[in-house]
């Protein structure tokens, strides 16, 4: 999942999904225990979860969503099963490293050894068939068995140039999984907190270079705005725009307020 998607999913998250209050809660007819699954599921999922509900919100209801939602998002992240869930979450995102590299030596043991299973298996079944299908099956077994021993007869003088190849190769993948390996280390922290307080600066850079005066005309019935520049934004932009300036403004004073309190 690449971070662009999990910021998106985290600002809407937490500026329309999951609501604090009991009365934003009864409003979208969610409980506390789904809510909370919103939050996970948006983060796992890299889409955000929203309840079918959240159509039938006004707009002038919408800053005090934001701002239970934040409230409600900083709780659950503080909690043990966000920890666990971000344990489990992260170790799922980390580069798994290069297997070591084989001597053509050993690839030609595995083949053969394939090779000879496939034919076993070939005879096995040749038994079960009728007998006008036999000699389909011997012509199978024997073109395989030839191919065998053209493998074993193989000129091995050049060997060593491949292993050395193959192990540069190797290591060529050992320095590349390093530098997936600093990577993921520095965009998935093995502190949530830490996830959770990147998370929020990136929305701070966002939110910033949003345009909320941005003009809008239809086209084949399709609302899209008239500086062409901005129909090229991320859809990240494009909800933030749609949520409002008030709703984020609001957004934005409770992000400073949570940032303030993370170490």
């Amino acid at each position: 999942m690449n971070t662009k998607v999990l910021i998106a999913s985290w600002f809407l998250l937490v500026s329309c999904v999951v609501l604090g209050t009991t009365e934003s809660l009864r409003k979208l007819g969610i409980s506390a225990e789904q809510a909370t699954q919103l939050v996970l599921s948006s983060f796992g999922l890299g889409t955000p979860q929203l309840p079918a509900t959240i159509s039938k919100i006004a707009a002038n209801a919408r800053v005090t969503i934001v701002e239970d939602a934040l409230q409600f998002a900083k709780e659950v992240t503080r909690t043990p099963e966000f920890s666990e869930w971000w344990a489990q979450f992260r170790d799922g995102r980390k580069p798994t490293p290069p297997g070591p590299p084989k001597t053509m030596e050993a690839l030609r043991k595995e083949q053969l050894a394939k090779s000879q299973r496939d034919i076993d298996q070939l005879k096995k079944a040749m038994t079960d068939v009728a007998e006008d299908q036999k000699a389909v099956f011997k012509q199978t077994i024997e073109m395989m068995q030839q191919s065998m021993e053209q493998m074993e007869a193989t000129e091995t003088a050049h060997d060593s140039e491949m292993n050395m190849y193959m192990l540069q190769a190797y290591e060529q993948s050992l320095s590349e999984h390093k530098q997936s390996l600093a990577k993921w280390e520095q965009e998935y922290p093995a502190d949530g907190q830490a996830f959770v307080k990147l998370r929020l600066q990136q929305y701070l850079e966002l939110i910033k270079t949003v345009d909320f005066g941005a003009k809008l005309k239809p086209v084949d019935k399709v609302m899209k705005f008239v500086d062409p520049k901005y129909e090229s934004k991320s859809w990240l932009w494009k909800s933030c725009y749609r949520a409002g300036k008030a709703p984020n403004l609001a957004a934005e004073r409770a992000v400073r307020g949570w940032l303030a309190e993370l170490p």
